[in-house]
């Protein structure tokens, strides 16, 4: 029996041994390429924070031509001052997590470039915002995603009110939403706010016994944390006073041509290559859940290294856990290519698409049977009637 165990457990050890090395060296490699990615990424952070900053003070009232030449004028004006940045970088590179992107579009927000930016914005500012939405676009966008949320905790939070300024309760209906951290959208707002809504835009909040709570009128209100506001215009071309601008978060959602473009690709891939936009997405959400696991694997191995006391040998979960790392590290990588060749299906897709529905020399009469049946709500039911027609 003594004679088994001195053969069993040297060649025990020596598997383990072997499994130490395998799984180190993979990790030392991805570790390598990780640590001079994050190197690149912190000389770029200041001026890759001061685009992303500036994009979600200024960016949302202009047009997509106009936000591309304040990146140019941002970018050139770094370069004279010799700021470190990431060449190219804009809000999308910085602040996007693309899961949420993709929950955001099957709620309904386009799929454009600018649109994508505008719901950046909307996340990540620190004002509520104000979106010129004369389509209809952001108002269905932000009924949706609000009607079945995750609050604070990760936990299913109730739905969104809608409010008008018409209505003569909409002031009570707000409170409630204040209390109980429900969403809010006020649509169909003027170019004037009314002054009762002061403290919610300042975000005036105030400690009463040792509870977070705002004043609106005459009544105190206890604030919840996962209250959201949201605000929505018809009119195409609001004028804003300054004092009005400086309490919200302006956003245009006003479609243009190119915009409805990029929109109308997205709807076509979906219709003629439902199988490439399925993909892609599936892909999408398989990164994101196997980065997860890269990180809580990486965060289990330091602790574990860092606890190890002793012969690291015997440490059996380390050495399981290093393994797991390493075919995890390995499915990922699998996974990125396939990415990258959805991606590129996906490029050549909407090249031919793109020529086929706007190289033609009846682009114009397309563009509007196109915008006519998007403000109508059918331009998927529609998508066959905007390729150019006989007259």
């Amino acid at each position: 029996m003594a004679r088994m165990t001195d053969t069993f457990f040297p060649q025990l050890q020596l598997d383990r041994a072997g499994k130490l090395i395998g799984g180190l060296g993979g990790e030392k490699s991805r570790w390598e390429a990780t640590v001079a990615s994050l190197g690149t990424k912190l000389r770029h952070v200041v001026g890759d924070v001061v685009v992303s900053s500036g994009v979600v003070a200024y960016n949302g009232p202009f047009t997509p031509l106009f936000r591309q030449e304040l990146l140019d004028e941002w970018f050139g004006k770094m370069v004279e001052l010799k700021v470190p940045h990431t060449p190219g970088a804009d809000i999308q590179t910085t602040l996007a997590d693309p899961v949420q992107i993709r929950q955001w579009q099957i709620a309904g927000l386009p799929s454009d470039a600018v649109s994508v930016e505008n719901g950046i914005i909307v996340a990540k500012a620190r004002r509520w915002p104000l979106m010129i939405d004369p389509q209809g676009q952001a108002n269905r966008w932000i009924k949706n995603m609000n009607k079945e949320c995750k609050n604070s905790v990760g936990e299913t939070a109730g739905g969104i009110d809608v409010i008008k300024l018409t209505e003569k309760d909409y002031l009570r209906t707000l409170a409630n939403g204040i209390r109980f951290g429900r969403a809010v959208l006020l649509e169909n707002i003027g170019e004037e706010l009314d002054a009762a809504l002061e403290p919610l835009l300042q975000k005036q909040t105030f400690k009463q016994g040792g509870s977070e709570v705002i004043k609106m009128g005459d009544d105190v209100i206890p604030y919840h944390p996962d209250f959201r506001f949201f605000m929505t215009t018809k009119m195409r071309n609001p004028h804003y006073q300054p004092e009005v601008s400086v309490k919200v978060s302006l956003l245009n959602f006003f479609v243009t041509l190119d915009g409805l473009e990029d929109q109308l690709l997205g709807t076509v891939v979906m219709q003629e290559r439902e199988d490439l936009a399925e993909a892609k997405n599936a892909l999408v959400v398989s990164n994101a859940r196997m980065k997860t696991q890269l990180t809580e694997i990486e965060d289990k191995i330091l602790r574990l290294l860092s606890d190890a006391s002793g012969n690291i040998l015997d440490d059996e979960v380390l050495i399981d856990t290093l393994a797991q790392s390493k075919v995890t590290a390995d499915e990922i990588s699998l996974k990125v290519a396939e990415a990258e060749v959805t991606e590129r299906g996906t490029a050549l897709v909407l090249s031919q698409i793109r020529h086929t529905l706007f190289a033609h020399t009846r682009t114009r009469r397309a563009h509007y049977l196109c915008a006519y049946s998007y403000q109508k709500g059918e331009l998927p039911l529609h998508i066959q009637h905007c390729l150019p027609i006989q007259h």
